[in-house]
């Protein structure tokens, strides 16, 4: 309980403030951490969630997908991270995904937790320095010689900032290496896995979600999110080589 009147404890403001809505059913986002499976059509395709708190308003959502098309020869797979908000105060639903103390609830149906409470774990940017490469494949066997092959050399600054050379290839001919500057992402003063980087330098005042969304959706700003020091987001995954 909080020592003075009219003030959370910080057991209560990192339960997400239960005691401020009135409501017994509000989940913490550290109740909501976990990984829940989400769909698994017979074996030819599936996916799967990974939810890690973000303060107590906020959580970090990581989905991968992946089907695979035997009659086709073809298969796909896709890493995402997002970092969401509650869509309004005293609720369980992120993003339209409505959370409960046993899973998720879709608009396609309920889907279970298959694993209890993830603890954040801050990426420093020292950790992520070195050699990214990934593969944006053509799904299609005849077809995966025209596949694209992203290279990325990230150089730590201090700790929540990084210079990227983005580089690659296809059809074994290179594309021309571009320069940007990446600076981690706060939200309500807690930190994120996410890094943002901004045409034209990162703006001098503070960015809010939704300020930040228009941007990357105008293609004025990138968004990385990175699971751990090995994996980030992208199609099917930036992994780290060296």
């Amino acid at each position: 309980m909080s020592n003075n009147a009219g003030m959370l404890s910080p057991d209560e403001i990192i339960a997400g403030l239960p005691s401020r809505c009135g409501l017994g059913a509000l989940l913490s986002t550290d109740q909501i951490s976990g990984d829940y499976r989400l769909n698994n059509y017979r074996g030819l395709a599936g996916a799967s969630m990974t939810v890690v708190p973000v303060g107590p308003e906020a959580i970090e959502m990581w989905t991968s997908k992946w089907a695979c098309c035997p009659c086709l020869a073809c298969f796909f797979w896709e890493t995402e991270g997002a970092i969401v908000a509650r869509d309004a105060p005293c609720t369980n639903s992120f993003d339209g995904t409505e959370f409960s103390d046993k899973g998720i609830v879709l608009a396609d149906g309920s889907f279970p937790k298959v694993k209890a409470r993830r603890a954040f774990r801050k990426v420093r940017a020292q950790d992520l320095a070195g050699i990214w490469c990934g593969c944006k494949m053509c799904p299609f066997i005849p077809l995966m010689p025209l596949s694209f092959f992203p290279c990325t050399k990230i150089t730590a600054l201090d700790e929540d900032n990084y210079r990227t050379v983005d580089s690659g290839c296809c059809l074994c001919l290179p594309m021309p290496p571009v320069h940007s500057e990446y600076r981690r992402i706060y939200v309500n003063g807690h930190p994120t896995n996410a890094f943002d980087t901004w045409e034209g330098g990162h703006p001098a005042h503070m960015v809010g979600m939704a300020e930040r969304e228009a941007a990357v959706s105008a293609g004025q700003a990138r968004v990385t999110y990175y699971r751990d020091v090995g994996c980030s987001n992208g199609y099917p995954g930036m992994k780290r080589f060296c």
